[in-house]
């Protein structure tokens, strides 16, 4: 594989990790609120992220030397792991909020 290849994969899941942290924090941020802030936070964050993708993945295929479909195969599947890991991280907290509650 060419350099502009891995520079591509690099880029892609560099950009989806960076994502998925980012959800993260603002996961944890929300944690223990009530139904109302706790959406405002999660789904206000998620527009910001997707906000920025939207601006930075134009910049990586302008200015750097990136093979575009690896690029985006590495970020398509990136993000699809980290929704995946998001669920997961969700799922799992919930029912020990439900089940604490009277």
């Amino acid at each position: 594989m060419s350099s502009a290849t891995w520079i591509g994969i690099v880029f892609g899941l560099l950009i989806a990790g960076a994502n998925l942290l980012l959800s993260f924090l603002s996961h944890r941020k929300a944690h223990g609120l009530e139904t109302g802030p706790f959406m405002r936070i999660v789904l206000g964050g998620m527009m910001m992220r997707m906000f920025g993708i939207l601006l930075v993945v134009p910049l990586v295929l302008l200015f750097l030397p990136v093979e575009p479909v690896a690029f985006a195969f590495a970020l398509v599947g990136g993000l699809i792991v980290g929704v995946v890991m998001e669920v997961v991280v969700l799922l799992r907290r919930r029912p020990a909020q439900d089940a604490a509650q009277p």
